[in-house]
């Protein structure tokens, strides 16, 4: 079983500045599931879950560097990825953020036909 994941870039909001403009940010998938898996809790990371983080960016690093819209995971390396989503401490609410983290939660299982 594997799970398929979206790789996409999206404008978000990101305040406005002082002379009354927006200003943006670029919100991108792809980095943000590599900042996830390489970013320990608190207390830091074991020796195992370095290893199952360094497994699930394999695949993640090969479809940004191909510029694929779209990465699949084993079933493996997404619960290693929804592991770290449930402890990351985000630094701001956004609906961007929500929007991410639901697609990790609740990205459809293929290959199980």
């Amino acid at each position: 079983m594997a799970r398929k994941l979206e790789l996409k870039t999206i404008a978000v909001a990101n305040g406005s500045l002082p002379n009354g403009g927006d200003q943006s940010a670029v919100f991108s998938y792809g980095a943000m599931i590599k900042a996830l898996l390489r970013t320990g809790p608190p207390g830091g990371l074991s020796f195992d879950e370095v290893v199952r983080s360094v497994e699930a960016l394999k695949p993640i690093e090969e479809a940004i560097a191909a510029e694929a819209a779209e990465v699949t995971l084993t079933e493996e390396q997404w619960r290693t990825l929804r592991g770290k989503l449930d402890q990351f401490q985000f630094a701001l609410a956004d609906q961007a953020i929500v929007d991410f983290g639901l697609m990790i939660r609740n990205a459809p299982e293929i290959g199980t036909t």
